[in-house]
């Protein structure tokens, strides 16, 4: 008798980190069903695939994503859809609707389809930015700051009382400054495109954060669903456990594109607080079996990568 595939259900596959849990899923041998919503270029590649279906839904409609989960029955759903504009918005509404509304709807309509894990994805911006304690522990205290965060967060309560009182096995992942393949947007972008393009990288503010590679987040959340065979809730930092500051991030950047950049500071560089964060990765490295790739290799994939895309348009 030959093993069942598993299906999985993925959320925002259209998104950056989607479209790479997609892959690692794929590798993995499972059947993948991400939604995408308006644009689906990121995972233009699988198309042909005949494990991988893209659905153009929108994960806040109740009735859509109860019909849809219903119809596929998957054994795990990954929530990775999420609003996360480049620029902040001023009203709390569309991060409500999306984020916490969103994820309510995702978590009814797997319960609803009986599904049996929930992986959630969440964001480093949950803790406490004023009195951190480095590096950042699951048992650091929670104090979202914005209108982002505060969504997060909400929607990491509402995966906690499914699983505690109806029985979805939950696994949330806290991730820290995402980079790599197909992120168009953020600091390390802007720095190596300057960098290809021998442009100054200009530094805005004195800091450090932990800087994963989007790959090792997929792994991450691959493995996750391994763990929800033997747990039934947990919350772990995905990051790199490295503190990497931003000085040093654009000297590796300029060597790794053999770049004539110089590196500039804003006009209000000195007037600015400094800010560090990174995470302690000790629960995932013992129970996901998480070990991330050094920022060189990260880096010298992600400059590959858009090289690529520059010879492609």
């Amino acid at each position: 008798m030959t093993k069942k595939t598993q299906k999985v259900f993925v959320t925002g596959a259209g998104g950056f980190l989607g479209s790479h849990l997609c892959d690692a899923f794929l590798l993995q041998g499972y059947a993948v069903f991400g939604t995408t919503h308006e644009d689906d270029s990121r995972v233009a590649h699988l198309r042909g695939n005949k494990d991988f279906k893209a659905i153009e839904l929108d994960f806040t409609n109740e009735r859509e994503m109860a019909y849809t989960l219903a119809d596929i029955m998957p054994d795990a759903v990954v929530h990775a859809g999420a609003l996360n504009p480049k620029e902040p918005i001023a009203s709390p509404t569309p991060y409500f609707e999306a984020n916490e509304r969103g994820t309510l709807t995702v978590l009814e309509a797997a319960r609803k389809a009986k599904v049996r894990k929930f992986v959630y994805i969440s964001s480093m911006s949950v803790y406490d930015k004023n009195k951190l304690t480095l590096p950042v522990s699951e048992e650091h205290p929670v104090s979202p700051n914005d209108f982002y965060s505060a969504s997060k967060y909400a929607g990491e309560m509402w995966s906690l009382l499914y699983g505690e009182t109806l029985g979805l096995q939950v696994a949330v992942l806290r991730c820290s400054g995402i980079y790599g393949p197909r992120r168009h947007f953020g600091a390390v972008n802007n720095f190596v495109k300057n960098a290809l393009a021998h442009k100054p990288l200009t530094i805005d503010r004195a800091m450090g954060w932990d800087l994963v590679n989007v790959k090792d987040v997929a792994m991450a959340v691959v493995q996750s669903l391994n763990v929800l065979g033997r747990r039934t809730f947990d919350v772990f930092n995905i990051g790199s456990g490295v503190l990497t500051n931003i000085e040093e991030l654009a000297r590796l950047i300029i060597r790794e594109t053999n770049s004539r950049s110089i590196i500039a500071f804003g006009p209000d560089f000195k007037k600015k607080t400094p800010f560090n964060f990174y995470f302690n990765i000790n629960k995932a490295r013992k129970l996901l079996r998480f070990e991330p790739s050094t920022l060189q290799d990260g880096i010298r994939d992600y400059v590959k990568s858009l090289k690529v895309e520059a010879n492609s348009t």
